[in-house]
């Protein structure tokens, strides 16, 4: 007999929300390919995806759509989901949106891809979008690394330059595999040189998993991993906790308080990490899942 959810210890009960709101995006993803313009769709579900992520974070955080600027000129693409510190100010227009997403206020950003299942040799596909627009907001630079700055005496000149860049993800409802996609971005970023503060932080499947580039690199190497999480159900709840709890631009007198609660449920000794490495000079699509080199337990 199932044991009711009232008896249930916290993290359980956590990870069992965090699976059911899995099951409502994608139960929301299916029935929005049947109904709907495609633009009527796509601004619901996003707002859906949104107000679920907003709810990680204390209420002093606010989530809003748009371009990024930091303080040297740098313009983001426009992105789906930006993440406002508490230390964003309320810039709004007379009709209450955002006219100004300033990088030195803002936590992470979600780019939204529903579909990057599609893998083309020419790049010409909704990941490889996805990733651009990412690179875009990486690229920008705040002139404060917040919550890590008591970091900065211990830290190579690389990673204190990645610390200064806006921690960017993607979050995606259907995928070819983790293993195939991770070895496309990959290979992507190794033929256009993508330096590595430039690489996205978290790419997440619903349903599936997530994947992850080390995060402190030790200089500018090219691609050396991508960390390939095969989480399942659990790919949504792991994703959320690790960005609600990335340091943020602001300074906080405490740990977030998903950490006090989640560090137990969604930690590397409950996921396998496959490290994918190789040059990807030769990358043939239908045998992405062979270039791993090797499968780690945490």
């Amino acid at each position: 007999m199932a044991t009711p959810i009232s008896k249930l210890a916290v993290q359980e009960r956590l990870r069992r929300h965090f699976r059911r709101l899995t099951e409502d995006i994608l139960r929301d993803y299916r029935d929005g390919l049947q109904s709907g313009t495609p633009e009527a769709v796509a601004n619901f579900r996003e707002d859906f995806i949104r107000e679920i992520i907003g709810r990680v974070f204390e209420r002093t955080y606010r989530l809003s759509k748009g371009p990024v600027f930091d303080s040297f000129g740098g313009r983001s693409k426009s992105i789906d989901c930006v993440i406002c510190a508490p230390n964003h100010p309320l810039f709004l227009d007379p009709i209450g949106r955002d006219c100004a997403l300033l990088a030195d206020g803002v936590h992470s950003v979600i780019e939204i891809k529903p579909d990057i299942s599609t893998l083309s040799d020419d790049f010409d596909c909704e990941l490889v979008r996805g990733l651009e627009q990412l690179r875009s907001c990486k690229r920008l630079k705040r002139t404060e690394p917040g919550m890590a700055s008591f970091l900065f005496t211990k830290l190579h000149d690389g990673d204190r330059d990645w610390l200064m860049r806006v921690p960017s993800h993607m979050l995606c409802l259907e995928s070819r595999g983790l293993a195939e996609t991770a070895a496309y971005i990959a290979w992507y970023y190794q033929e256009k040189q993508v330096p590595l503060w430039e690489q996205f932080d978290f790419v997440v499947v619903l349903g599936q998993g997530m994947l992850e580039v080390p995060r402190a690199p030790k200089g500018p190497v090219q691609s050396p991993e991508i960390l390939v999480r095969d989480l399942g159900e659990d790919a949504l709840g792991n994703f959320l906790f690790r960005v609600a709890t990335l340091a943020g631009p602001e300074m906080r007198l405490s740990k977030s308080l998903m950490e006090r609660y989640l560090v137990g449920v969604f930690d590397d000794h409950r996921v396998t990490r496959l490290a994918t490495h190789g040059s990807f000079d030769e990358f043939p699509a239908h045998s992405a899942g062979n270039k791993h080199e090797g499968e780690e337990q945490a």
